[in-house]
């Protein structure tokens, strides 16, 4: 195998425990598509289960998300094409590697390509990483960030509890959840407010000092209090959230978004009201809710389950109707499932979770009705694949964007 230039300054930078060149020609062989002997896997595994490994990788990912913007790297394609290959892989090899990858973390696969990518293409500045160190900043994009109501963000990558101030009480971050627990003050803050904020391709729950448990959909954001009052619990959204709310009989539960509250006393459904879609819309599954939007007639409208509601931004248009819920919370399973949808609309998603920009030639592609579903963690090339097997149209890739037209 071809010796990567730069590997030294890598070791040095995250201060890897390579006893000798071996593990490197590991890691670069299985990342690089080549064949990787099952003794090999297993030595693998027992690296990254050692040390600092993973948080040193998450390190090396960030530096290289700040990289990428600075120098121009193409990253989603050097992404899908490397980690594409991985999943591929993965699945194709269930009996020697399933184990093995079942104990790596996503975020440390990425580190680990990003830093093969930058090797291989020549596009690391060892230079420029000497000086930069480990200073990186917590507004990282790629990352799941708590905002204080003082204006400090933490990022959530590591399962622990957060250094917060007395007044949070206990707050854990397990698993991929945020914990505020019932530790926290009751009564109400008035003006302090977090904001947890969830990038393109990535999901989160948090638990509310209430109890009431709040799945977060890729490039969203929910603001709530520190604790809530003895009123109302109010909360703010943008982009998509499941909500299951705690029962409080005289403290309704109330979801504000740009367009619309929904209103529970103790329910579970789903919002989205991505600022950037056209509809704004509530799932209800069990219980019911009132619906509150602004500037429209008849703007009380109650719910029961299995239904849902949509607005239109422009016209303010309103309706309800029967609906299964399961296939609009499919998110929640690491699901896309398209149900007669508008190929626009399908695109809109994917861009959410995929980080990429479509761009439609014609309106005949646009309009596109589609049915389908197919597992998130499958690469974007394998959903296109399935939509332009399920209807005439072409995908390409052109200056950053994919471009899609009918054939």
């Amino acid at each position: 195998m071809e010796k990567c230039v730069f590997k030294g300054k890598i070791i040095k930078l995250v201060k890897m425990d390579f006893r000798n060149d071996r593990m490197w020609e590991i890691i670069a062989a299985y990342l690089c598509g080549e064949a990787v002997e099952a003794a090999d896997m297993e030595r693998l595994q027992q690296w990254l289960e050692t040390g600092d490994h993973r948080r040193e990788l998450r390190q090396l990912e960030r530096y290289y998300k700040e990289q990428s913007v600075r120098q121009g790297i193409d990253e989603e394609r050097a992404y899908h094409s490397v980690f594409g290959k991985i999943r591929e892989e993965k699945r194709g090899r269930r009996l020697g590697v399933i184990r093995w990858w079942g104990a790596v973390a996503s975020i440390v696969m990425l580190g680990i390509v990003t830093a093969t990518v930058l090797l291989r293409t020549g596009a690391f500045r060892p230079e420029v990483l000497e000086v930069a160190g480990n200073d990186f900043t917590v507004s990282d994009p790629m990352e799941v960030v708590l905002q204080l109501a003082s204006g400090q963000q933490i990022l959530l990558e590591e399962d622990d509890k957060l250094s917060l101030p007395d007044e949070y009480g206990a707050v854990y971050n397990q698993n991929g959840v945020l914990s505020f627990g019932t530790a926290c003050p009751k009564g109400g803050t008035g003006e302090k407010y977090n904001v947890l904020k969830v990038p393109r391709g990535k999901e989160y729950q948090v638990i509310l000092p209430d109890s009431t448990r709040v799945w977060l959909n890729a490039d969203s954001r929910l603001r709530f209090p520190l604790a809530f009052g003895e009123k109302e619990r109010r909360v703010f959204l943008e982009g998509e959230a499941y909500f299951d709310v705690k029962k409080a009989k005289d403290c309704p539960f109330i979801v504000e978004t740009d367009r619309i509250d929904v209103e529970v006393l103790g329910t579970r459904f789903d919002v989205k009201a991505y600022s950037d879609e056209e509809t704004v819309y509530t799932t209800l599954l069990t219980g019911s809710v009132r619906i509150v939007a602004d500037g429209v007639r008849d703007r009380n409208v109650e719910l029961k389950p299995a239904q849902q509601y949509s607005l239109d931004r422009k016209s303010r248009q309103q309706k309800v109707e029967e609906v299964d819920p399961s296939l609009y919370v499919a998110w929640m399973d690491r699901m896309f499932v398209f149900w007669n949808q508008r190929l626009e609309d399908v695109m809109k998603d994917l861009t959410k979770w995929y980080d990429v920009e479509f761009v439609f030639a014609d309106e005949v592609a646009a309009d596109m009705r589609i049915s389908g579903n197919i597992e998130r963690s499958r690469d974007l090339t394998a959903v296109l694949d399935m939509i332009t097997g399920l209807r005439k149209v072409e995908i390409v890739q052109r200056d950053g964007k994919y471009v899609v037209r009918a054939k």
